[in-house]
């Protein structure tokens, strides 16, 4: 992983959509803004390469493009499914670690909302502390 990884919010770099995603740039600019944004990271969308590497070797991302429009549900699950069972590898490890220090190593996801779960559920939302992840 030679690109960019982590975006710092406030900070002096500057992010484009394709480096950091929506909702990674719109922290960006708002804390450059000055809004009422906490300091926080932004993950490059460069920093999950190796999970897109390792699902692009499964039968289901092979499968998914031809499924039909009554089999997208079942091809879609089976990709959240793999795409869940991913783990940091030591650089991703690393990288985090270092990115969230000042917050003693623990860590919030989120990603876009998935229409399939429940209202009681933020289906795109974790908080990690690393030096217990797996």
């Amino acid at each position: 992983m030679s690109k960019r990884l982590v975006y710092r919010f406030p900070g002096d770099a500057w992010a484009t959509l394709p480096e950091v995603g929506g909702k990674g740039l719109s922290l960006i600019e708002g804390a450059r803004a000055s809004l009422p944004i906490p300091p926080g990271f932004v993950l490059a969308v460069s920093f999950f390469d190796p999970w897109v590497s390792e699902l692009k070797t499964t039968d289901a991302w092979t499968l998914f493009p031809a499924a039909s429009e009554a089999d997208l549900p079942k091809a879609s699950a089976a990709l959240k499914e793999i795409a869940a069972a991913s783990r940091f590898t030591d650089e991703q490890r690393h990288v985090l670690m270092e990115a969230s220090a000042p917050w003693n190593g623990t860590v919030g996801f989120s990603a876009a909302e998935c229409k399939d779960v429940s209202a009681n559920e933020n289906p795109g939302a974790r908080m990690v502390n690393l030096a217990g992840e797996q």
